[in-house]
């Protein structure tokens, strides 16, 4: 089943077209990757995807929910952003019972969800500190359990690792992959190569606006006879 379904996607701001005519599905279970540098339009993408910013023109289905006449697709949507989505002056504990209350998650319920949220993110012992006092990553995590509070079936990434180091960048993609294999849909949006081919069954490229190629790494890299993903992207994005 299409858990994601993009037709003819586009955004003009003004006289400049941002996202020109874009179209690609995500299969329901799927990890997706928007690869692109900056000012590709991957990010007004991804902020059309999840309902942020209204699109010009095209189509957007969340499990077969047209986003522009059914609201309620926002019910199965969890979003992180590349900015912090949290409050720094509440803790970690404080800001997910308050993510909850917005997703109108039970208390019960929020109790039961947030005690597994900081287990699976490694922030049990830093449920009563303040926000302002983690790390970056643990920041990053806290994002994350954010936006899973409510359980959505899709998950929206943007750029997720961005600003961190190695190490910690590969913290994220471990917990990123268990929760693909929890049967979640993620979308994730990133200009880094080695990201998108370690996390991502499917990648399209995005250049000055429009996808310039759709498919499994492999594939693309078989397509055009190279060996890297890199490679790749700077064939596509110099013809």
């Amino acid at each position: 089943m299409k858990a994601v379904d993009v037709k003819d996607l586009a955004k003009v701001i003004g006289e400049k077209i941002i996202v020109d005519r874009v179209s690609f599905s995500v299969e329901e279970g799927e990890l997706f990757g928007l690869l692109g540098s900056n000012g590709s339009g991957k990010t007004t993408t991804f902020n059309m995807l999840s309902g942020v910013l209204k699109p010009s023109s095209g189509e957007v289905e969340i499990f077969g929910r047209n986003i522009r006449k059914n609201k309620e697709f926002v019910k199965d949507i969890g979003m992180v952003t590349q900015n912090d989505s949290f409050y720094e002056t509440l803790t970690v504990n404080e800001n997910l019972e308050f993510f909850a209350s917005q997703h109108k998650v039970s208390r019960e319920d929020a109790k039961k969800r947030i005690r597994e949220l900081l287990s699976q993110t490694n922030l049990t012992t830093k449920s009563g500190a303040l926000a302002a006092t983690l790390s970056g990553g643990m920041k990053k995590r806290l994002n994350l359990a954010c936006s899973l509070v409510h359980d959505p079936k899709i998950l929206f990434l943007d750029e997720p690792t961005v600003g961190l180091d190695p190490l910690v960048r590969k913290e994220i993609w471990k917990l990123i992959k268990q929760l693909q294999t929890n049967k979640k849909t993620i979308i994730i949006t990133s200009h880094y190569m080695e990201e998108i081919e370690t996390l991502c069954k499917k990648v399209a490229i995005m250049f000055r606006g429009r996808i310039v190629a759709n498919g499994t790494p492999a594939s693309l890299k078989k397509k055009y006879k190279l060996q890297q993903m890199e490679d790749v992207f700077a064939h596509l994005v110099k013809r």
